[in-house]
């Protein structure tokens, strides 16, 4: 059912008989009686009792079944709840920002494969080194008990038991209720295909939730919150890493595998078993050879036929072997024996299914060299420091494989290397050309090289990559993979609204590339674009729909009426001196004249500058940057009110704006403001065709992140709106026609087609995506005199 695999060697310090099923029961450990796990009656009794708690009757299902039972199943409730989740999203509007502060509770979920838990451990380190102060939860199966109780980095740990139908209904519901009552603000899903696992993500209620997506996966596109391509030709533990990335962990963070710790006593269990099975001491230098792969693709099994022959060689030599395996491995690795030949067999050692999870680590830690398969055990064996020669055929050594001193890899690419993990079926059908490719000579080669390296030995030792390092080498961004050095040839700037130089890929237009922070979310044109292209923009053109075109009076109507509803929404006295940033053309300014005010005007475009000083004089505008105003006439009084209507995402740094906005200010004077909102409801419907992603407008806020900004500069906010507009149909035709949408624009065509003049120019409020913003300077010091320096 899910991605994932139980390999040999995953085995719970009792015996398990069989397979889990699916994930079920509710499990868990913490540090402190504040965090007392939830322990099922049936475990607690089963193991009070000294009882096997899997069901006798329980019928064995393999990982075949599960992935069917999950695509059947799962997900077509994922889709149906695809729509939903994007619905609340849209409904709640969420703060998902990152601060360190504002995160207390992190969970991350694996819930089968103990190698890709121990390959996510840099992870599990680098959120704690991001945040020192979170309870980080690790949500699993119960058979990977053992090895969580072995990471450090996990605070607590939630078992979910796999014991058939009902029991997952009925505990995955007390999974869920636990972590709801949690409030976890960061939850990873580290599976890739499970649409189990994609629904227990989304049903924890969680505010942040990160995963990853394929092509086959795309149901799970309105579920996360982020997400990131699983791309396989990438090793796994920097694919954590990369996930890691989208909750602002840092860029160097090692992939280094931390060590597998023993636990008490388990030296001296393994000890006790193997005199047990042998009747001495495990003294002498001893071998350990994995032949097992799981039933996800047995065709990772080198051929049995090679085992033996290496086998004896190795006893040849004078090593004594131990064969391991799981107990429902235990007939295969018998086999195996059964074919050594007589005077072998009393050297070899058959563990499988007879070691508990520690006595197991501890026969891998006292070995001179492990042989293994591309499975668990090769995972557990790397992470003990363990000499290590791993086969690898079905699978990508890229992609699993760690290269470290005394790990040799061997690896005979085929035509359909890697099959793994883009079929069901593998190609060969069971002839695995791939891993018969490798000889029993090449092996035993690779065993003297391990075995008589010291430290980097005959071959330079590779230093643990840094998440950089990885950046650095990656070729193309996916929807979703998080990028901290992006476009090749330019240089990445900062988040304008927060300062954090990671962010995420929205999509791509043209030349353009669309960005969200990961930390505050603020959406962006990363990288902007230049001083010469924006003033191609601002040239006479860019005003014809402000009434330089043929229907001037009706497009000065439109404005007016607009303007006229902002001014009263200030409710300000008669005479007040008022500034109008990108006074444009100088409509609003008019418009304020004829209301009693005395207008100002800063406009960058020379053009829009030349029209306002033919109405108002040019003391009255400052051709420039705001940052840069000065108005002699002002004589150093500050302004009564400050209005930025669609300025304020045109701007490359909008807090230093604000800054000198709040300077011109009376202590307590107002700003007024209106900009696209990225949590409207037009641009959740428009997608990256929302009529505001356009070339000049550089910067995309929401209300969260905007209301930051202000705070920083200053301000205090009083009232968010949307904006409203009075727009004609002839008006919104226009735009549509010059930022064309798959519905809007022909529905727009037909209607200029079809309606009389007088409707296509009657004025109507409409509300398109932006919101209006009302904001106080907060009190200065009275011997600030910042206002008189700049007017």
């Amino acid at each position: 059912m899910l991605v994932g695999v139980a390999h040999a060697g995953e085995i719970a310090d009792r015996p398990l008989r069989r397979p889990d099923w699916l994930p079920g029961l509710l499990a868990g450990r913490g540090r402190s009686r504040d965090h007392r796990p939830y322990r099922p009656r049936a475990i607690r009794d089963a193991e009070r009792d000294g009882a096997n708690t899997n069901n006798e009757k329980d019928e064995v299902v393999g990982t075949r079944e599960k992935i069917q039972v999950d695509r059947v199943i799962g997900r077509p409730i994922a889709i149906a709840l695809n729509a939903l989740a994007r619905l609340a999203g849209w409904a709640l509007r969420r703060d998902h920002s990152v601060e360190s502060e504002s995160v207390r509770v992190i969970a991350v979920a694996k819930f089968v494969g103990m190698g890709s838990i121990i390959q996510a451990a840099p992870l599990l380190r680098a959120l704690r080194a991001r945040y020192p102060h979170a309870r980080l939860i690790f949500v699993t199966g119960i058979s990977n008990r053992p090895l969580l109780e072995r990471l450090r980095d996990v605070d607590e740990a939630i078992y979910v038991d796999d014991q058939g139908p009902v029991a997952l209904l009925r505990t995955s519901l007390s999974t869920l209720i636990w972590l709801a009552r949690q409030r976890v603000d960061l939850y990873f899903d580290l599976e890739v295909y499970s649409a189990y696992a994609c629904l227990l993500a989304l049903l924890s209620l969680a505010r942040n939730r990160y995963g990853y997506y394929r092509t086959s996966t795309r149901f799970k596109l309105g579920i996360y919150t982020h997400l990131v391509y699983f791309n396989t030709a990438r090793p796994i533990r920097h694919l954590y890493l990369q996930l890691g990335l989208a909750a602002e962990t840092s860029t160097e963070a090692s992939d280094e595998l931390p060590r597998l710790e023993l636990g008490k006593g388990d030296r001296e269990g393994f000890r006790a078993r193997w005199k047990e099975l042998l009747g001495t001491a495990p003294d002498d230098p001893y071998l350990v050879v994995n032949p097992n792969a799981s039933d996800l693709m047995i065709e990772r099994r080198w051929p049995t036929k090679r085992f033996v022959e290496t086998i004896e060689q190795l006893v040849a030599r004078g090593y004594r072997i131990a064969l391991t395996g799981q107990e429902h491995e235990a007939e295969f690795v018998a086999g195996l024996v059964a074919d050594l030949a007589a005077d072998v067999s009393d050297r070899v050692v058959d563990t499988a299914g007879r070691l508990g999870f520690g006595e197991f680590l501890a026969l891998l830690d006292g070995a001179r060299c492990v042989i293994t398969n591309d499975t668990g055990p090769m995972h557990m064996a790397i992470a003990l420091d363990r000499p290590t020669v791993c086969l690898f055929g079905p699978g990508d050594p890229g992609h699993y494989g760690v290269v470290k001193p005394r790990v040799e890899i061997l690896y005979r690419s085929v035509f359909c290397s890697p099959c793994l993990y883009h079929t069901d079926d593998p190609p060969c059908a069971g002839d695995n050309v791939c891993m018969k490719k490798i000889r029993c000579d090449e092996v035993l080669d690779a065993v003297d090289r391990v075995l008589t390296e010291e430290d980097a030995g005959a071959r330079e030792a590779r230093p643990a990559t840094s998440m950089r390092t990885l950046l650095r080498s990656g070729t193309g961004v996916p929807l979703g993979m998080i990028v901290r050095e992006s476009i090749p040839g330019a240089a990445t700037l900062p988040c304008p609204g927060c300062g954090e130089s990671g962010s995420r890929t929205l999509f791509r237009r043209d030349a353009l590339h669309f960005v969200a922070c990961v930390r505050c979310g603020l959406q962006r044109i990363d990288p902007p674009p230049s001083d010469e292209t924006l003033a191609g923009i601002y040239g006479r053109t860019y005003y014809d729909a402000w009434g330089l075109q043929a229907d001037e009076q009706i497009v000065s109507e439109m404005k007016r009426a607009t303007f006229q509803r902002l001014l009263d929404a200030l409710d300000l006295a008669p005479g007040a001196r008022i500034l109008d940033c990108g006074a444009a053309t100088g409509f609003f300014m008019q418009a304020a004249a004829e209301q009693g005010f005395i207008p100002f005007g800063v406009e960058l475009s020379p053009f829009g500058c030349e029209q306002i000083a033919e109405h108002f004089g040019s003391e009255r505008v400052f051709c420039g940057q705001l940052e840069q105003a000065r108005f002699q006439s002002m004589k150093g009084e500050p302004f009564a009110a400050l209005f930025m209507l669609d300025f304020i995402e045109h701007l490359r740094s909008p807090e230093a704006t604000l800054r000198a906005a709040h300077q011109l200010l009376h202590p307590g004077g107002l700003l007024l403001l209106t900009t696209p909102d990225t949590e409207s409801l037009t641009r959740r419907l428009m997608g990256r065709h929302w009529t505001h992603y356009k070339t000049e407008h550089l910067i995309y806020f929401s209300r969260s992140n905007l209301q930051r900004l202000l705070e920083r500069a200053g301000f205090e906010l009083l009232e968010v709106r949307p904006a409203t507009k009075r727009l004609t149909l002839r008006y919104a035709h226009h735009q549509f026609s010059t930022y064309p949408h798959w519905l809007f624009s022909p529905v727009l065509r037909l209607l200029h087609a079809i309606l009389p003049a007088n409707l296509l120019d009657r004025l109507i409020p409409v509300v398109i995506g932006e919101m209006q913003v009302t904001a106080r300077r907060r009190p200065s010091d009275p011997t600030d005199r910042s206002a008189d320096s700049l007017c």
